[in-house]
């Protein structure tokens, strides 16, 4: 496991090789979603300071870079803006297909 629903880790990942599922405690545990390599995932941590929404769990052996924002933070201001910035647009756009599936 990745990331486990309900922990407090405000970093966010980059699926470098694999697949991961994105999976919520609802009461069971119910599969969302799968990531392919290129995908962004611990962005609502991020962006919103919260607490882990959804568990991603590694299918196989899977190479992650993990992006610890303590360091981010640190940078220059307009750095972390312009990265929150297309984090909430990959969001934003996650939420729309995720809308279009519903609706068909």
């Amino acid at each position: 496991m990745i990331i486990r629903e309900g922990d407090t880790d405000y970093s966010f990942f980059v699926l470098l090789k694999r697949v991961v599922a994105i999976v919520k405690n609802n009461p069971k545990e119910v599969t969302i979603t799968r990531l392919k390599a290129g995908a962004i995932f611990g962005k609502i941590a991020y962006t919103a300071k919260r607490t882990r929404t959804t568990s991603v769990i590694a299918d196989g052996d899977v190479i992650a870079l993990k992006i610890d924002t303590k360091n981010i933070d640190e940078l220059k201001p307009a750095i972390p803006t312009k990265l929150k910035d297309r984090l909430i647009e990959i969001l934003v756009n996650r939420l729309e297909t995720m809308n279009e599936q519903a609706t068909r």
